[in-house]
């Protein structure tokens, strides 16, 4: 019955119930296995096979070796459509004497990953950081401060986060995420004592006008000049100054009533195209990113070509078709 005799401790077995099905397992003790088996079943059984092992990692490692060889005669559990020899055979190959080996070296991987890992949580890196390395965090986390504080101060003035994130170059997740940032904490506290002072201003302060600035948000610094006498003033220049003044009033006046709006896209076959000025590419983002996190994944190639600066594909096309229609 027993094609070694051993005292070791764990046994592969196999019990045979005669109607070409056979079940493997490991047991430290096979015939009380047997024992336990025939409780309940209506057939008689019979230990076939049993093979010793001074392991019992070894043990079942050959189980698994036979286990993936004979998967596609698989019963139910461990039991197989299959022959004592037929087991017999599978295990004098190569694959079931080296299944022990193989196990004990992965055991032996693993354990090796496990003392790795242990050494980085106990605060001893397994190597150390360069400078460079540590330069280059330190410029990261200086980079991170600034977004922050600058995503702060953009809430507190009343940009949605999807302006926002396109004004940074970030998405709307990693706005969530620095919520819980000390930086970012401070910079909303202090854009919130803002907005309350300004609110609970008294009515009759004067405030200063802003400065006028030109095309590029640059300061007009112009030298400042005497007064003219009314000798030296031309009485066209007069006259012509006054018919204008109304006329510029109410420019001013319309200028300070209308906000900034974003610039509307056009559309071409139900493709929107945005122009190629920082509002639009600004724009062309935030449209993008909105459409990543409603239809991903498909949209999350347009999202980065948006992102750094490019056109999407879809919007290109769409722009060449309306530009150069096709002759007929």
């Amino acid at each position: 019955m027993s094609d070694e005799a051993s005292d070791a401790e764990v046994y592969l077995y196999v019990i045979s119930c005669g109607l070409e099905r056979v079940k493997i397992g490991v047991a430290s003790d096979a015939r009380k296995r047997l024992r336990e088996l025939q409780v309940g079943s209506p057939v008689e059984l019979k230990l076939a096979l049993t093979r010793p092992y001074g392991e019992r990692r070894d043990a079942e490692a050959v189980a698994e070796e036979l286990y993936r060889y004979f998967a596609g005669r698989c019963v139910r559990g461990s039991w197989y459509r299959l022959s004592a020899g037929e087991v017999r055979e599978r295990l004098g190959q190569r694959a079931s004497l080296a299944a022990p080996g193989r196990a004990r070296a992965a055991a032996e991987a693993a354990d090796a990953r496990e003392r790795r890992v242990a050494l980085r949580r106990g605060g001893e890196p397994v190597q150390a950081r360069t400078e460079k390395q540590l330069a280059y965090e330190r410029r990261r986390r200086q980079e991170r401060t600034r977004k922050q504080q600058r995503a702060a101060k953009l809430l507190g003035q009343g940009m949605t986060q999807q302006a926002v994130a396109a004004e940074l170059g970030v998405t709307t997740r990693t706005l969530r995420n620095w919520k819980a940032a000390p930086a970012f904490q401070r910079e909303r506290e202090r854009q919130d004592k803002q907005t309350a002072r300004q609110r609970t201003a008294p009515p009759h302060s004067k405030l200063k006008p802003p400065s006028r600035r030109d095309a590029k948000d640059a300061r007009r610094d112009r030298p400042r000049r005497s007064r003219p006498t009314a000798e030296q003033t031309p009485a066209i220049d007069v006259d012509q100054a006054e018919r204008e003044r109304p006329a510029l009033a109410a420019e001013e006046q319309a200028n300070a009533a209308e906000p900034l709006r974003s610039p509307a896209p056009s559309q071409h076959q139900g493709v929107p195209l945005f122009p190629n000025t920082p509002d639009g590419r600004a724009a062309r983002l935030a449209y993008y990113e909105a459409r990543k996190l409603n239809n991903p994944p498909n949209s999350l190639l347009d999202y980065h070509d948006a992102k750094h600066g490019l056109e999407p594909p879809a919007e290109r096309r769409a722009r060449k078709q309306r530009d150069n229609p096709p002759s007929r």
